[in-house]
């Protein structure tokens, strides 16, 4: 009885996963396919200006894909891995396809094949007219050229050159990003935007955590910004005034865990410098106002826990054309908080959280909401929240549904730093800063269609759209029936060979209140899907 059930154990050790007997399958050789941006086997591909395009492109170099792999030739075989590493590739800007599958499989070892195609890494932009920027507070009549290179001779390294002329006066500015310093997981980035009036500058060295598996994570970073801030009150311009924000600091953190529930803690320290000066009314303003210069800085140490659970799902068709979209479920809830020091500060404390789940096939639902707040020694500073609540649904091959929902607040707020609802802040139809307060709620609604026509590289699509919102001053009462709204029709054209996949819109916008329709044109939607794991691992602002 005794030799049975000896017997009988031997075998099953040979037969059950991870048993004595078992043969440890590791990685054997990854076989790199690098495509160019248009495939010549594709019929009409092989001539102009497809093959010039190919041409004039330096392809994704062999080191830069095996750099974003998670996984080496002889490293224990995981499925998991290389799911993670096809989205990794897919995150570069300048990979329009990514695909790692399983190949030739020999005892103990198992091949793997990673293709890439690629995309135009080069874009020129030139940007003109009297669209202000919301958080710089650009003045009217900017005019700006861009060149940018995302994939420097194939290296991956972003490079970037500007000019830019206002009313204000006019400066160069240069951009330098290696997302693969030294072939390592670090990413340097250093920036000068050349702003006049003004500055904004900064270096940010960091080792983010750049999947799942990873364990740690790192960050120090100096910033400079400095700009020349137009002021409202009841809706009223009434003046300028300039303002400089500098900061310097570094943080820490450790991901710990299963793959797929993640336990996060970091430990951060931080200062910040903020001026406010040369306070500049304006001839027509009827409010009789002045905002003396002031000038604080504070230090600020904190750690911050979060926990979080993940899961991933590709999709097509719901925020870009031609391209898998990797669909972030699960969620987190975070807490930070530490001692602030300068300026009558006592501790900083912020806390947020998301949630993303499939509620249908091809329908997904996402919540996120924040809040932060300053404890001074007379009681509570500065102070926000926020909350957003968003939809997305493929309805059909071609047809796409999207809704969001959002609130935000703040207290205690500094002059100038007010939301605004109008066009180019998710309220189509409406004048530029035409309604700013400290609590804004917005409503937007998009049904997206794409027309299968392809011209070149650009998908053709369209849309039609219902917005709502305004804004209120602290005085003022909240009351929904008194919401802005529009609606209207737009173009959708999908950069589909350019970096991320970036879709250009035109939207037309009616007020429904009355009034003339506008015009309204940017690159990227309005809103996307959430995105739990992406928001759950970004460094912690200070």
């Amino acid at each position: 009885m005794r030799t049975s059930v000896l017997i009988a154990g031997a075998l099953l050790a040979l037969v059950l996963p991870g048993g004595a007997g078992a043969e440890e399958v590791r990685f054997g050789r990854v076989h790199i396919l690098r495509k160019e941006i248009f495939n010549p086997s594709v019929p009409g591909h092989n001539r102009f200006p497809y093959t010039w395009v190919n041409a004039l492109h330096y392809r994704t170099r062999e080191n830069v894909i095996r750099s974003a792999l998670l996984f080496r030739e002889g490293d224990p075989f995981d499925p998991d891995l290389i799911d993670e590493s096809e989205r990794n590739l897919r995150h570069l800007g300048f990979i329009a396809f990514a695909s790692v599958v399983p190949a030739d499989a020999r005892p103990g070892e198992q091949d793997v094949v990673v293709e890439t195609h690629d995309m135009w890494s080069t874009q020129v932009s030139f940007e003109f007219g009297n669209r202000n920027n919301e958080e710089a507070g650009e003045d009217a009549n900017r005019i700006e050229l861009t060149l940018e290179e995302e994939n420097l001779f194939g290296y991956g390294k972003q490079v970037e050159l500007s000019y830019r002329r206002s009313e204000a006066g006019s400066g160069f500015g240069w951009l330098v990003y290696d997302p693969q310093l030294f072939r390592s997981r670090w990413t340097l980035q250093v920036y000068d935007a050349g702003r006049s009036p003004g500055r904004d500058r900064g270096i940010v060295l960091e080792k983010p955590f750049y999947s799942l598996v990873s364990r740690w994570g790192v960050r120090a970073a100096y910033v400079l910004d400095s700009a020349e801030d137009r002021v409202f009150a009841n809706d009223e311009e009434i003046g300028t005034l300039f303002r400089e924000f500098r900061s310097e600091g570094a943080q820490l953190g450790r991901m710990f865990g299963p793959r797929h529930r993640k336990l996060l803690a970091r430990i951060l320290v931080a200062r910040e410098r903020k001026a406010r000066s040369d306070f500049r009314p304006a001839e027509e303003a009827a409010l009789d106002t002045v905002i003396s210069p002031t000038e604080e800085e504070v230090r600020h140490a904190a750690i911050g826990l979060a926990v979080g659970f993940f899961r991933f799902r590709e999709e097509e068709g719901i925020d870009y054309f031609d391209r898998v979209e990797d669909v972030e479920l699960g969620g987190y809830l975070g807490l930070t908080g530490g001692p602030l020091r300068g300026a009558g500060g006592r501790a900083r404390l912020s806390s947020e959280g998301e949630v993303a789940a499939k509620v249908r096939e091809h329908a997904y639902v996402s919540a996120f909401g924040t809040v932060a707040a300053d404890r001074l020694e007379g009681g509570w500073g500065r102070t926000s929240a926020g909350f957003a609540l968003r939809y997305h649904q493929r309805i059909a091959r071609r047809w796409a549904a999207a809704t969001r929902a959002a609130w935000e607040e703040k207290w205690r707020a500094e002059p100038g730093d007010e939301f605004f609802a109008d066009g180019p802040n998710g309220l189509r139809g409406y004048e530029e800063r035409s309604d700013a307060g400290v609590r804004r709620f917005l409503v937007n609604t998009e049904g997206r269609f794409d027309t299968g026509l392809r011209f070149f590289t650009v998908a053709l699509g369209a849309a039609l759209f219902f917005d709502a919102g305004g804004a209120w001053d602290r005085e003022e009462a909240v009351r929904f029936g008194d919401l802005r709204t529009s609606a209207g029709i737009g173009l959708r054209l999908g950069l589909t060979k350019t970096r991320d996949a970036k879709t250009f819109r035109l939207d037309l916008a009616k007020p429904l209140e009355g009034g003339g329709a506008r015009l309204e044109i940017a690159l990227g939607h309005l809103f996307f899907m959430g995105r739990p794991f992406s928001d759950f691992r970004r460094p912690v602002e200070p």
